[in-house]
């Protein structure tokens, strides 16, 4: 049988769990706040001056409107082969008084400073020229900004603001590509995913969960605490004091 006292003490237990429950969505919904004003948006010519965290997860936001979604594992080369492709059907793009070298052409560059390199022609990566000087071995990276003029083997030029211009718009296609871990989706499975840089508008991601999670834990501890004190509470004649007539 129900006393006065088990009745009075159920029901205001019960409305306590209803209110208290609260704490661990307000505290849920704070961290959450947090997290909306940690979110990071940069371009591919700032990504060396930024750090991704390997596995973090990301949204590429490409030139023709799509939305790539998918966990960050870094910045890779493409490989060869496939640059190889990319590049060919890029200098078939170009007008006629744009004459790109091929891959693996000597090139003359006058430099805006002062002389000129004679290099084997690599493409283009990360908004710079890729070149190896001859009897080199190791590939060189050039802002167009330094290059005053870029002559290849047929004769044609092509100046240094040109190729500003073609980098920069995402014409000419790069060596280096976003290495993205895919989720699986409907109709597929996840999979192991290069982006290439000149293809991507924004690089975007929020940093971490860490505030959720912290929200809720401080939630559940004051839900936790306001329990206990109540059920100490029941367990005395506190609520029956504190509801006795006067």
């Amino acid at each position: 049988m129900f006393t006065r006292r088990t009745l009075l003490t159920s029901t205001v237990l019960l409305g306590l769990v209803l209110t208290q429950s609260a704490c661990s969505l307000i505290g849920y919904g704070i961290g959450s706040a947090i997290n909306a004003g940690n979110r990071h948006s940069l371009t591919p010519q700032n990504l060396e001056r930024e750090t991704i965290e390997p596995g973090q997860k990301i949204s590429l936001r490409l030139r023709d409107g799509d939305v790539v979604d998918g966990a960050y594992f870094g910045i890779e080369r493409l490989p060869a082969y496939q640059y190889a492709t990319r590049y060919a059907a890029a200098r078939e793009r170009q007008p006629d008084d744009v004459q790109l070298p091929a891959l693996g052409d000597t090139v003359t560059l006058r430099m805006a400073s002062v002389g000129e390199l004679d290099a084997e022609f690599l493409g283009f990566d990360l908004y710079r020229v890729s070149v190896r000087s001859l009897g080199g071995t190791e590939p060189e990276s050039l802002r167009p900004q330094e290059v005053a003029e870029l002559r290849a083997p047929s004769g044609a030029a092509i100046t240094g603001d040109v190729l500003a211009l073609l980098i920069s718009d995402g014409t000419l296609p790069f060596r280096s590509a976003v290495a993205m871990q895919m989720p699986p989706a409907i109709g597929r499975t996840g999979g192991r995913r290069l982006v290439p840089l000149d293809q991507v508008k924004h690089i975007e991601w929020t940093s971490g969960s860490g505030a959720q999670k912290t929200g809720l834990i401080i939630g559940a501890v004051l839900d936790i605490a306001a329990l206990t004190a109540f059920a100490v509470c029941a367990a005395t004649d506190c609520l029956e004091m504190s509801f006795a007539p006067s």
